[in-house]
């Protein structure tokens, strides 16, 4: 008998007909594999009534709103909605189910409201319901403190939530559903010769995600490295297949992403913690950081250019290369000779550059097409 946790996005649960398909999986998983805990997101995505940024709204008009407890209760709300709705209807199908909050499933956080970092999963509750045979159906991007308040844990915290639960029930294998049929070397809406990869390191796959790509958190996915007996891949809810793998790999696959609109700036290495703390406080990470014998280097959200505490720098466009053709040398040489902007390095098999926004779209795809196709 294999543990295995699912996790479905909020396309994947935005209405009847994609809960019918998410059913489908679960019934199918659950004869095969025998324990089976589900992980769900909001329903849809905003402008859908119950979506996570659609209840905010209810909230407030979505201006700086103060991280705090209360908001984090509206944070939950999505979750609990979508994962009361998903257990009902496996009920009615006659596939015995129990739905859990973040903090019913003992998913135990620090108190960063929004932001929530999780401790620790006690599992006791978890394994009580998996030998009474019950899927189990735990709301995503949730969980509580140790003084019993509820709490947030950000963008793609369903992801983690998943991988988390992962590793602390010893799950043999962890499948993040979505709308996408896995991680792709660069994003198929841009790049014209995007192919699926079949399997990633835990590294690459890491990076990837934190440099911009959406298809998985990088917290996630530092969670499955924790728990490497876990498989860990990235599916389709609609298409039927493997997807992409994330493991102990030696990959030879290539990915390419980007973060766009940064303001990327260079101070000096004694500002550059300072302006890291700064960043926090309002609720933003620098989407890279570097230190060399000129100084820091970092690329923030470009919404926060013009505050007073903030040094100035450019608004550009990153795109990042991960894997082993990722190298300064070979991304010198696929550059056009109208390349504006410049080669900032990250490490022997992930190179960072920097481009004007106006040039974005062929930049990434001559990029792509001389690092990810060799």
């Amino acid at each position: 008998m294999k543990r295995v946790v699912l996790k479905f996005g909020g396309t994947s649960v935005a209405d009847a007909e994609s809960r019918q398909a998410v059913a489908a999986i679960i019934r199918d998983t659950k004869e095969i594999c025998g324990e089976l805990i589900v992980v769900v997101s909001a329903m849809g995505r905003k402008g859908a009534p119950y979506a996570t940024d659609t209840l905010l709204q209810v909230y407030g008009d979505g201006q700086d709103l103060p991280k705090n407890r209360e908001q984090d209760m509206i944070y939950a709300c999505g979750e609990i909605i979508s994962g009361s709705v998903l257990a009902q209807e496996l009920n009615t199908q006659g596939l015995r189910s129990v739905f859990l909050t973040g903090g019913q499933a003992g998913i135990e956080t620090d108190d960063h409201y929004s932001e929530a970092n999780i401790l620790t999963v006690h599992t006791d509750r978890l394994k009580k319901w998996l030998a009474q045979d019950y899927i189990i159906i735990v709301a995503g991007g949730q969980g509580m403190t140790a003084s019993g308040d509820i709490t947030a844990t950000g963008r793609g915290g369903s992801d983690t939530t998943a991988c988390a639960i992962g590793y602390y029930t010893g799950a043999d294998e962890v499948r993040i559903y979505t709308d996408v049929d896995g991680i792709y070397t660069g994003d198929p809406r841009v790049i014209q010769n995007a192919r699926k990869i079949p399997c990633l390191s835990y590294s690459q796959c890491h990076r990837l995600a934190a440099y911009g790509a959406k298809v998985i958190h990088p917290r996630a996915v530092a969670y499955a490295e924790l728990g490497q007996k876990n498989v860990l891949s990235v599916r389709s809810t609609f298409l039927r297949g493997s997807g992409t793998k994330i493991g102990d790999y030696e990959s030879r696959w290539n990915g390419i992403t980007a973060s766009r609109n940064l303001l990327t700036l260079t101070t000096t290495a004694e500002e550059g913690a300072g302006l890291v703390q700064t960043l926090k406080q309002y609720g933003a990470e620098p989407c890279y950081t570097l230190s060399d014998e000129l100084g820091f280097h970092c690329g923030i959200d470009g919404r926060l250019m013009g505050r007073e505490d903030i040094p100035q720098g450019q608004l550009r466009d990153v795109i990042f290369a991960v894997g082993p053709a990722a190298t300064p040398e070979n991304v010198s040489k696929t550059l056009c000779k109208d390349w504006e902007g410049e080669i900032l390095r990250l490490s022997e098999d992930s190179v960072a550059v920097t481009v004007a926004p106006e040039l974005y779209e062929r930049q990434i795809n001559l990029l792509h097409d001389g690092i990810c196709l060799v």
